[in-house]
């Protein structure tokens, strides 16, 4: 099998819920569908348990969020997509080399936030 990842970059981490992480239980590889023998990612399954732990944070935040002033909530979610840029620059704007992932997937070279 073809992969344009390194087997190494393995999710450690289940989902980030309520400002926690656990150890993933079950991880899937993401295919390009173009061409499924290409991995292009992996990524830690959530269980049963994730998705109803994060929908009682999820409840548990709501009325504290819609409480702040939208700027606010807007100046938030830009410190969070800066903070994502600064751990992953690849996760940007970027000219993709001929054997890079977004190349092969087909995704569109511009930014997504």
């Amino acid at each position: 099998m073809t992969s344009v990842i390194d087997a190494t970059e393995v999710p450690r981490h289940g989902p980030l819920i309520g400002g926690r992480s656990s150890p993933a239980a079950e991880r899937f590889d993401r295919r390009n569908a173009a061409r499924p023998a290409y991995v292009v990612g992996r990524s830690a399954a959530a269980t049963t348990r994730d998705v109803e732990a994060a929908y009682a944070a999820d409840t548990a935040a709501a009325a504290g969020w819609a409480a702040l002033p939208a700027a606010h909530r807007g100046a938030i979610r830009q410190r969070a997509a800066d903070l994502v840029l600064e751990r992953e620059p690849h996760s940007g704007p970027r000219s993709p080399g001929p054997d890079d992932p977004i190349r092969l997937t087909g995704a569109p070279n511009r930014p997504w936030r």
